[in-house]
């Protein structure tokens, strides 16, 4: 990229927004656009020596960098100083500070730079948004380009995608009408489907509850942003309702 002129400069608002999570976070925060509590902000391992751990029974951990859902580390419960998530193994404090010193390495950055890792609310959504039994967190993707609405789908969790909401990991892709709000097509493991691999509920046909909602709160973090065409992440809270997730500068 060149130095100086708009793609520099929309280079440089990809790298302190949509490719840092926690700069993206504070910014919608101060915008008044909800989005989960930042936890804790670890930059770098003398900070992870000195951490207190004192964190809720729940929580996710992620790097400020990463892509596709990598990295990402979601405490459902905790029992005496051992959380659990969505895998059958235990996420001891030995086991959280491994991952975070990954995360710290870079291991999960889109960049190939070092990263920050930070702990956030985790939010909770008993249903997704076509009325089935979430299993995970199902989220909503809305593409935005100069100001408009021009695709959106929700991202349905799976068994094989343990609880996480992104395709390459084995959730399902459900597009939505943006006009009315309606499923009109669903996708799993690039193939076409009707219906929830693991459920059997029907995800086509369905209207998606507070849609209007939705698109206001991805317009206004898009223009927040800065970015003339970006991919903003909003979960349906079961408390909070819709809040954005994340800003993605490369959906």
């Amino acid at each position: 990229f060149p130095v100086s002129g708009p793609v520099s400069r929309a280079w440089r608002t990809i790298l302190a927004v949509a490719a840092n999570k926690v700069n993206a976070k504070r910014l919608l925060a101060e915008a008044g656009i909800p989005v989960p509590k930042l936890l804790a902000v670890l930059e770098d391992r003398v900070q992870l020596r000195r951490f207190d751990w004192q964190l809720p029974e729940d929580f996710a951990l992620k790097p400020a960098g990463g892509g596709r859902g990598c990295g990402i580390v979601v405490a459902r419960r905790r029992e005496g100083s051992i959380w659990y998530g969505f895998g059958p193994r235990p996420l001891t404090r030995d086991a959280l500070f491994r991952h975070i010193v990954e995360i710290l390495s870079g291991e999960f950055s889109r960049e190939g730079r070092s990263d920050l890792a930070f702990f956030e609310q985790r939010l909770a959504s008993s249903r997704d948004l076509t009325g089935g039994a979430a299993v995970g967190l199902p989220d909503v993707r809305v593409i935005v380009h100069e100001g408009r609405a021009v695709m959106a789908m929700t991202r349905i969790p799976t068994l094989a995608s343990e609880g996480k909401a992104n395709l390459h990991q084995g959730a399902v892709g459900v597009g939505i009408d943006l006009a009315t709000g309606e499923t009109r097509h669903a996708v799993h493991e690039g193939q076409s489907c009707t219906a929830h691999p693991d459920t059997g509920h029907v995800l086509v046909g369905r209207i998606v509850p507070d849609w209007k909602t939705i698109l206001e709160i991805a317009l206004a973090s898009a223009r927040v942003s800065g970015l003339g065409y970006t991919g903003i992440d909003l979960v349906v809270d079961d408390t909070l309702g819709p809040a954005v997730l994340e800003i993605n500068a490369r959906p």
